[in-house]
């Protein structure tokens, strides 16, 4: 289900799931979470410490060193020693030199490198580390290669693909009770397909998790933050000074080491709070301009209404955002003196009528692709989703169909069907860049 949380905390984040547009909504209302067909495993857990009791010594006279008698020394000994000695220094200065140079990370990866983030050319994000001039960021990201084709339609598009949840966190299950379905691998599933067809069609696909590795929101928007930073540097059009770009890539770095969804610990970073900081504004106002990369997350939904089945997808505007956070000191007042949680004014600066047209175009292309795949619920709709809200690309969270169906269980079970979903996701893309927006 998507994952929407400005601010979650502990195992129960207050709006880390919704229920489903156009059904019992009323402005204000808790969303209904419906336990049943949704698991989040992923408690924090305290590190405990064992202290050993001081060691005691016992009372008396301090001994006495002893001294070893006198050795004849020998001058040919002396000089090997010095020689390994001078050869041992020689050696670890010449590695320290040609680390400073290649500006190689200290900084340890908390996760499994694949989960990261890959580029178009499939690989596992930390194999090749991208150069920091160009907009690399260590082994967080690698460097953006572009078709070779100029005459595919996706040709110098980048596509962002995040598959929801993953690792401890495995979305929405059915049955509730010894599970055969999992939300997070079947997100993959389509993912992955998702990814093959858009190669075919030119695109440099971005993806950000390519196994069950359980990867924070946050995480996952700071790697899109750094591969748009590479990518305008590429291009040549990125507006942020060299300064400004080596602090902030700095900051992000640090949310993907934390790799947590909490702003006490750190793991929202420069995301932390409602509004948009001045750190996230200069990213945001750059991104604004990238109108070739696009982020889109997949998910797959459920609901205690078990006759609701199809696709919907989701996305972000300014109105939909500042409506669902205007509420939140007098919601929870907890955040109004948490310094971690800064409560800013309202920002204005997303395309969301772009970001709505995506949308439109993405549920026309997915169920003209596998028309099993209708809904009757709402096909479209705008509200305040983390992985949407924190970046300002054109973007869509997509929810292909509904475990807590029976009809969409079957078809989210077989092959074809999630063949179908990927290829229509594809030529949404394809027809979302063909219509000039």
């Amino acid at each position: 289900m998507a994952e929407s949380n400005r601010h979650s905390r502990g195992q129960n984040p207050r709006d880390a799931r919704y229920d489903i547009p156009g059904v019992q909504r009323a402005h204000g209302q808790q969303y209904i979470q419906e336990p049943t067909f949704y698991a989040n495993s992923n408690p924090a857990s305290a590190a405990s410490f064992r202290q050993d009791p001081p060691v005691r010594r016992a009372a008396g006279k301090k001994q006495p060193r002893r001294r070893s008698p006198g050795k004849k020394k020998n001058p040919l000994r002396r000089i090997i020693l010095w020689l390994v000695f001078i050869t041992v220094c020689l050696s670890v200065a010449l590695i320290l030199n040609t680390n400073w140079k290649t500006g190689c990370s200290v900084i340890p990866d908390t996760t499994s490198a694949t989960a990261a983030g890959t580029s178009g050319t499939g690989s596992p994000a930390g194999e090749n580390t991208a150069d920091a001039s160009s907009g690399g960021n260590t082994s967080y990201t690698e460097a953006i290669v572009f078709s070779s084709d100029t005459a595919k339609p996706l040709y110098g598009k980048v596509i962002i693909l995040d598959p929801g949840h993953g690792g401890s966190d495995s979305g929405c299950i059915y049955p509730a009770a010894n599970p055969t379905l999992y939300e997070s691998r079947i997100n993959l599933l389509i993912a992955q397909k998702t990814k093959a067809y858009l190669e075919a069609q030119g695109a440099t696909v971005i993806l950000l998790r390519t196994d069950d590795s359980w990867i924070s929101l946050y995480r996952r928007v700071s790697l899109a933050h750094l591969y748009c930073l590479q990518y305008a540097d590429q291009l040549g059009i990125n507006t942020i000074d060299t300064e400004d770009k080596d602090r902030l890539i700095s900051e992000l770095i640090d949310s993907i080491v934390v790799n947590s969804d909490t702003a006490d610990n750190g793991g929202m970073g420069i995301m932390a709070g409602t509004g948009v900081g001045s750190e996230l504004s200069l990213l945001m106002d750059m991104e604004s301009n990238l109108t070739d990369v696009m982020y889109l997350s997949i998910h797959t939904n459920s609901n205690e209404y078990t006759s609701l089945h199809g696709t919907q997808v989701y996305y972000v505007t300014d109105d939909s955002i500042i409506a669902s956070e205007k509420d939140l000191p007098t919601e929870e007042p907890e955040y109004a003196n948490d310094p971690s949680f800064p409560l800013r004014g309202e920002y204005y600066g997303r395309n969301g009528d772009r970001n709505a047209l995506l949308a439109e175009i993405l549920y026309d292309a997915i169920t003209a692709s596998a028309p099993q795949m209708e809904t009757n619920a709402e096909s479209t709709w705008s509200d305040n989703y983390a992985v949407l809200r924190e970046h300002n690309l054109t973007g869509a969270l997509i929810e292909v169909g509904f475990l807590s169906n029976k009809t969409d269980r079957a078809n989210l079970s077989d092959a074809d069907t999630l063949d179908q979903i990927a290829a229509g996701i594809a030529d949404g893309c394809v027809n979302f860049f063909a219509s000039g927006s």
